[in-house]
């Protein structure tokens, strides 16, 4: 009976690094290149015997949506006789001569941004002559690019939204490592990337652009709620409603009503929107930053 052995050729480091660009495109396709021998064991390799070969792709952390990735093989057959990598399954080492070697490519490509938390996951490929397999694997590492602050400026639109993506991140997506910025909250959630979302999709924590949208989309959703909280007790100034919603972004309620005095008492938890307030009117985003400041940032 035939036996089969499999390796990887290509890349040599059995890893591969995908990595989101600044403009939020997703990776290029890369290869993973083997190299499949069917050696005979004690009787020769039996006349057209079929090689199957399936592809799995498992996440490290957690199962990996399947429309993440697009696999697509190719395989041709080398001419030169490949060198076994083992004894066969009998214990006999195979004449190399009448082993056959097989090249298969297997490009792997992300076909959207459901991605696993950390980005770290695997493919695996198990070939098959009749009933003998072998089993090779290939690591994947997906990493993000931070975008520039002229392209995070623009996307961000008004002072608040740069003012409140300051706070939160400092305009970085990811960190010095290439993962989506997180911080742990102490009930067990967490915020990601420029905005800070708590409980971020996959995209929002890959793709900085749904990031951004999120965040300008909850502090809408937070100026609403804001406004129907104020106009309870009217009249309600811009400046009022400013502070309601800025506060609501981070959590809490930025005034309390008095029904002593029939007034709204000044009542932050925190002092969030005064340091919104303070960023809005310094702008630190507009100064020029030195190669050693960023790296430092990137480092934190």
């Amino acid at each position: 009976m035939a036996w089969i052995s499999g390796r990887t050729l290509s890349p040599s480091s059995g890893e591969l690094v995908f990595t989101i660009g600044p403009d939020a495109q997703l990776p290029a396709a890369q290869d993973w290149v083997q190299l499949w021998e069917v050696c005979p064991g004690i009787e020769p390799i039996p006349t057209g015997v079929v090689l199957e070969y399936t592809d799995l792709v498992n996440a490290l952390a957690r199962e990996q949506d399947g429309l993440t990735l697009r696999l697509e093989s190719a395989v041709s057959l080398v001419c030169r006789p490949g060198v076994p990598r083992r004894v066969s399954r009998e214990g006999r080492v195979p004449d190399p001569s009448k082993c056959q070697a097989y090249r298969r490519v297997v490009r792997i490509e992300f076909v959207s941004f459901e991605v696993t938390d950390n980005g770290e996951s695997v493919v695996q490929t198990k070939g098959c002559a009749g009933v003998n397999c072998d089993t090779i694997a290939i690591y994947l590492r997906t990493r993000g690019t931070n975008p520039s602050r002229a392209a995070v400026s623009a996307a961000l639109g008004g002072d608040m939204l740069r003012a409140i993506c300051w706070r939160e991140s400092t305009w970085r997506q990811f960190g010095a490592n290439g993962k989506p910025l997180v911080n742990t909250n102490s009930n067990g959630t967490a915020d990601w990337g420029l905005m800070q979302i708590n409980q971020a999709t996959p995209e929002q924590r890959w793709n900085w652009k749904a990031n951004v949208n999120r965040g300008a989309a909850l502090l809408a959703e937070k100026r609403t709620h804001a406004n129907a909280y104020l106009s309870k007790h009217p009249p309600v100034t811009a400046e009022m409603l400013e502070n309601e919603t800025l506060q609501r972004y981070n959590g809490g309620t930025y005034y309390k009503w008095n029904e002593s005095t029939s007034t709204w008492d000044v009542a932050p938890p925190n002092g969030y929107v005064a340091a919104i307030r303070q960023l809005m009117a310094s702008k630190p985003w507009s100064r020029r930053v030195s190669s050693r400041a960023r790296s430092m940032a990137s480092a934190r």
